[in-house]
């Protein structure tokens, strides 16, 4: 999990600096970290909630359901969003 998350979060980061616009990129930029440091936190705290009230196999078992069906949502995103006009392709070039 840790070599896909350090593989994902710098070419997603580096995916979405390039889908911004200059004149919006310092925001998106900080709601992107203001977000990810409170959400975080609070499902930290949510699965440990349902680890103490549900117990710890329960909870593994319903946030491995969570995490495949977000997983299987993915795809259908993809498919349902516009056309980026500036999104540079792998070489490098618009």
């Amino acid at each position: 999990m840790l070599l896909c998350a350090g593989i994902f979060n710098p070419a997603f980061a580096t995916y979405r600096m390039a889908i911004t616009p200059d004149t919006h990129l310092s925001r998106v930029v900080g709601a992107w970290a203001m977000t990810s440091k409170v959400v975080q936190p609070v499902c930290i705290a949510a699965a440990g909630l349902l680890a103490a009230t549900a117990g710890i196999r329960t909870a593994i078992a319903v946030l491995a359901v969570v995490l495949l069906v977000s997983a299987a949502l993915l795809p259908w995103t993809a498919l349902h969003r516009p056309t980026e006009p500036n999104v540079p392709d792998a070489m490098g070039s618009l």
